[in-house]
């Protein structure tokens, strides 16, 4: 009869042994599951972020683009009966064609839209310089 009464108990115990490792197998699960879904979430926040910024960088370089162009449209618009002058005119329309390219070809980089801004803001200067040198000029030859 001892023998009897052992088996169903051992029988007991393994069905509560298996319960418990069944109880820490979904424990752990639903612990893995909030941990991935954490990451989906911190992802998709990146990404939007991403998004965002490239969504940015793209509009500045069309911005800039479009500023590049207009800027060239003027220089070729600036004439001068001075060859000296006009040499440095087509070469300053040269470097806005070489920016144009530059521009063009990186997309994405965020620092170089930076200083392809600076370069822009430079090459704008000099042609207000060529402007009223011109304009002097002209006076003088008047």
């Amino acid at each position: 009869m001892e023998t009897n009464t052992k088996t169903p108990m051992s029988q007991e115990e393994k069905k509560s042994n298996v319960n418990k490792i069944l109880v820490v197998i979904i424990a752990i699960l639903t612990i893995l599951c909030g941990v991935l879904f954490w990451q989906f979430l911190e992802q998709r926040k990146a990404v939007t972020t991403e998004v965002a910024e490239k969504q940015e960088v793209t509009e500045e370089k069309d911005a800039l683009s479009e500023e590049l162009e207009n800027m060239l449209g003027q220089y070729d618009a600036l004439q001068s009966d001075n060859k000296q002058m006009q040499s440095q005119i087509d070469d300053q329309k040269g470097k806005i064609e070489e920016l144009l390219q530059e521009v063009q070809k990186n997309k994405g980089n965020t620092a170089l839209m930076i200083k392809f801004k600076k370069e822009t803001e430079t090459l704008r200067k000099i042609m207000k310089g060529y402007v009223s040198t011109i304009d002097s000029l002209g006076r003088l030859n008047e």
